[in-house]
């Protein structure tokens, strides 16, 4: 065990700001559906393109990661599910796609494919949330994938 110890304090530097950047990313993610100003439920571009500055440097998958675990029903099955985090969400996970690169799509593709039945739900579920989540599940018709899009 001793041996495996140096070679991870001395990890390249690069490797622990990819790190950093992840679990920066998540958090961010965290904060901006979770915590928002009751009048301001449905975010502002302004404040999701705050989010996509802090989010640039983190890998797709800890981004989607995130994205995913917001989406999910909150824990104790409360009536409602909590939706405006919900919302914020998906109102992001749009925004994402729309930003096009290598990095917004591939966040929006991961958490299509790893998130397609909660996505379902929630076209189903409180209307903000139902218009939203069509919104985006008719960006996956679209058949958006980073490869067809070049910038």
């Amino acid at each position: 065990m001793k041996a495996m110890l140096p070679n991870f304090v001395s990890g390249s530097s690069e490797t622990l700001n990819s790190v950093h950047s992840d679990a920066r990313a998540l958090k961010a993610v965290a904060d901006f559906c979770q915590h928002y100003e009751a009048s301001h439920i449905i975010p502002s571009s302004h404040e999701m393109h705050r989010l996509w500055a802090v989010c640039s440097s983190a890998s797709a998958a800890a981004i989607a990661a995130g994205l995913r675990g917001q989406l999910l029903p909150p824990a104790g099955g409360a009536v409602g599910g909590f939706w405006a985090p919900r919302l914020r969400a998906l109102h992001l996970l749009e925004y994402f796609c729309w930003q096009g690169g290598s990095l917004g799509l591939e966040v929006f593709n991961l958490v299509i494919i790893k998130a397609s039945r909660i996505l379902h739900r929630l076209a189903e579920g409180p209307p903000l949330c139902r218009e939203q989540a069509k919104r985006v599940l008719a960006l996956q018709d679209l058949g958006l994938r980073p490869e067809k899009i070049s910038l």
